[in-house]
């Protein structure tokens, strides 16, 4: 479901584990993200 995938998302984006390009509009790994 687009739906269940996009909260998903948007819930890893709030805890910083993924960030949004502005510009790009792509997402990446967030600061919260450690290897």
């Amino acid at each position: 479901h687009k739906a269940t995938v996009s909260r998903i998302l948007l819930i890893l984006t709030k805890f910083g584990f993924l960030q949004r390009d502005k510009q790009t509009k792509k997402f990446r790994l967030g600061h919260a993200v450690w290897f």
